[in-house]
């Protein structure tokens, strides 16, 4: 497995969109969906500023990808400078035991910030133990 033709196609968009060339962010991403939809108006996106170009390819990488690439997509959304990309995940659930689902309970809810340190993962122990005391702090 690799990349795609079509995730290309996406990096190229999306690259261009964030360096302000938008007339090669909306080739590039029509192009793709030129190859993957019927000929028609609706095929040919336009963008008339940075940020709306941006959208416009973050909104067909969604499309394209919507299961493969989503959890990159939203941790490398909410570590860069661009404020119109970022991405709180919230998800509610009923509290739990080792042993059962406590359904007669309120409902409780976790939020995923951004910039949180949940996002990475930490450094397995025996990396740390191979790197032959060179300091290598985790994931705290």
């Amino acid at each position: 497995s690799g990349p795609t033709v079509s995730e290309m196609y996406l990096i190229k968009a999306e690259t261009s969109a964030r360096l302000g060339n938008i007339t090669e962010a909306m080739e590039a991403v029509n192009k793709l969906r030129a190859n993957r939809m019927k000929p028609g108006a609706w095929v040919d996106l336009a963008a008339t500023n940075k940020d709306e170009a941006i959208k416009l390819v973050l909104d067909e990488r969604r499309r394209e990808l919507p299961f493969a690439q989503r959890w990159f997509d939203i941790k490398r959304f909410n570590n860069n400078d661009y404020a119109l990309d970022d991405v709180e995940l919230e998800r509610t659930f009923y509290p739990y035991t080792n042993t059962n689902v406590l359904v007669d309970q309120a409902l409780k809810k976790y939020i995923l910030p951004k910039n949180s340190r949940r996002y990475a993962a930490p450094i397995p122990q025996t990396e740390i133990i191979a790197s032959n005391g060179k300091l290598i702090q985790n994931n705290y």
